[in-house]
């Protein structure tokens, strides 16, 4: 299972469910228990071909600019999300194989994913929007690209604040109203994340690990 933050909503995953997240949109996982997370970011390009297609102008745009498809969950025993799950695997199950001619199929698997995430959007998109604030998001994402560039280093609340020009209490209500957790805790995260991978892809000892990536204990 899995907890998606996403517009400032913490969900729940069960096996089986997506979610969709639009370009641009910050957003959070973290499993509860072991998972594996199948992810495809692709550019609309993919679907929609050239520019001002009729396939940019009357599917993909508006999808893209609605201000209520910001990013939404799929769950499995929705008679309507099932189907687009379905294509979502079918993508992915191409991608993996890469056999002859595998990018059409995935093309094709993610085009009708695109349709039916089209054809709900006025029905089941507005009836909840969520809005997080223009002005939290710039702040987050520049407190979030400081956390990445220096997550090695010994960091203070002050410091991950003064990245976004604002006090340490706006700092935490930001990651808290945004990501809903702690800069500390992000943090944490984060250094434990970099951890796995240099533990799984390189020969450095654990405590060469732990000193690479801002752990003094």
């Amino acid at each position: 299972s899995l907890e998606l933050c996403l517009l400032g909503r913490t969900n729940h995953l069960r096996s089986g469910d997506g979610a969709f997240i639009n370009t641009n949109v910050l957003h959070m996982a973290c499993s509860v228990d072991r998972c594996d997370l199948c992810s495809l970011v692709f550019r609309p390009s993919l679907i929609s071909g050239a520019e001002d297609s009729i396939f940019e102008k009357k599917y993909v745009r508006p999808l893209m600019e609605s201000p209520t498809a910001k990013g939404f969950l799929l769950r499995r025993e929705s008679g309507q999300d099932a189907e687009a799950l379905c294509q979502l695997e079918a993508a992915f199950r191409a991608m993996s194989g890469a056999e002859p001619g595998y990018e059409f199929a995935v093309r094709g698997h993610l085009s009708h994913l695109w349709y039916l995430l089209y054809a709900q959007k006025e029905a089941d998109l507005a009836e909840s929007p969520v809005h997080v604030s223009p002005t939290d998001t710039v702040r987050l994402k520049a407190m979030l690209d400081f956390i990445h560039a220096h997550y090695a280093q010994a960091l203070t609340l002050e410091d991950i604040a003064q990245a976004a020009n604002i006090g340490e209490r706006e700092c935490l209500r930001c990651f808290r109203r945004t990501i809903d957790l702690s800069p500390k805790q992000y943090l944490q995260q984060y250094r434990i994340a970099e951890a796995a991978v240099f533990l799984r892809e390189s020969d450095l000892t654990v405590a060469e690990v732990a000193s690479r990536c801002g752990f003094d204990s």
